[in-house]
């Protein structure tokens, strides 16, 4: 049975979630990379990778089998379609970078992303990957132990999206043959999801794929959504990279503005780039940040605390601040268009740990006072100096 104000944490493409105990760090978890997967479980396409270099690690089952792309190991897809007159090809395959500048100065369409980046090639430090660059995707990492979050957390993870797809559209004249126009666009799809839950498929949760965003349709669950693809017909605003709160109780929750709690924020997603969120939930209401708050129609059942003044939180998210810890859970989705979700770290305090853990170490930096010998976290460089890890944990 899971005890009220527990929460199963994951990460997914389509669900994900990672979380260890460390001892000695000021995180009650934390994977600083993926060389050690005590503690979680992986469904669907999701795996760890070192880049190429996955000989080290072959004892993983799952390590290498996300590495695949559907450049030259995969055939692209190929959609024909005849028309009166004329006959379409449509063909979907992993960009080649190499070729990317002619799509952008020659045949370039809506939605071709002009920002885009390649994974490390060779080796790199272990990451979680989520899906790799092939179409219809989808998997999830999830901590197998649950976390107390009723009395607040404060977590932060890194991510890197890479490897896009390319969609191209030939037309030719039906009678002659001839090229009427070409057009392509290089662009991935559809992101993941940072995810909190208590569904009853627990670590073997798999929301659904596509716009699904790999958390969609999962119950009692609360997601922080990483989405890369523009979808008009769940409520997207713009075809831009953004992120949004996503919830709905008790019921399935899901990809729409049904579930969305909140305006969503334009932000970088998927350029190639590696980024870091920073996620911390207040369990009482944070006034001096009221300025700042979103708000939607959905959000309504949640904003009732029936006098008692005890039911109302704070979700704050901040996109590439300062380090304080690393990583977080995700769940990423891919349909027809596709990309590698990778989440390269993740680090994770329940309560106010993080919160007495940095103030501590603001006052030593203020006093010029050395370690000490407590230890610091080697992910987000936080000095452990004034938590008793053993005594005030609640892992």
């Amino acid at each position: 049975m899971r005890r009220e104000g527990a929460g199963t944490w994951a990460w997914a493409c389509r669900a994900l979630v990672v979380a260890a105990v460390t001892s000695g760090t000021v995180a009650d978890f934390a994977y600083p990379t993926f060389g050690d997967l005590t503690g979680l479980s992986f469904v669907g396409s999701a795996a760890t990778t070192s880049c190429g270099n996955n000989t080290p690690f072959a004892y993983q089952e799952r390590h290498g089998t996300a590495d695949g792309i559907s450049r030259g190991s995969v055939p692209p897809s190929e959609v024909h379609t005849e028309y009166a007159g004329s006959r379409e090809t449509r063909t979907v395959e992993t960009d080649d970078p190499a070729t990317t500048g002619a799509v952008r100065d020659a045949l370039a369409s809506f939605g071709h992303r002009d920002s885009y980046g390649t994974a490390p090639v060779g080796s790199c430090d272990v990451r979680a990957r989520l899906t790799p660059s092939q179409p219809f995707k989808r998997g999830a990492i999830w901590r197998q132990q649950e976390a107390g979050i009723a009395r607040g957390f404060d977590t932060e993870f890194t991510w890197q999206v890479t490897e896009h797809s390319r969609q191209c559209l030939t037309v030719k004249d039906a009678a002659f043959n001839g090229n009427l126009y070409s057009s392509c666009a290089v662009h991935g799809a559809d992101g993941f999801a940072f995810v909190v839950h208590l569904d009853p498929n627990g670590t073997t949760a798999l929301g659904a794929g596509g716009g699904g965003a790999g958390y969609a349709g999962l119950r009692r669950a609360l997601a922080v959504e990483f989405d890369t693809s523009y979808n008009p017909e769940l409520g997207d605003g713009a075809p831009r990279d953004h992120v949004q709160v996503q919830a709905r109780g008790p019921d399935p929750v899901t990809a729409d503005d049904v579930s969305r709690l909140g305006a969503a924020a334009f932000v970088d997603v998927a350029d190639g780039a590696i980024h870091r969120a920073r996620f911390a939930y207040y369990p009482y209401l944070r006034e001096d940040w009221v300025a700042q708050f979103t708000a939607s129609t959905a959000l309504q059942r949640f904003l009732r605390d029936e006098g008692e003044g005890r039911r109302l939180g704070t979700l704050a998210l901040w996109i590439d601040a300062p380090p304080i810890m690393s990583t977080a859970g995700n769940a990423t989705a891919e349909a027809e268009s596709f990309e590698r979700h990778d989440i390269l770290s993740w680090l994770f305090c329940e309560d106010a740990g993080c919160e007495r853990a940095r103030a501590a170490e603001a006052e030593r930096k203020r006093t010029g006072q050395e370690d000490g010998g407590q230890g610091t976290d080697e992910v987000g460089g936080l000095n452990a100096t004034g938590l008793d890890y053993h005594r005030e944990s609640n892992v």
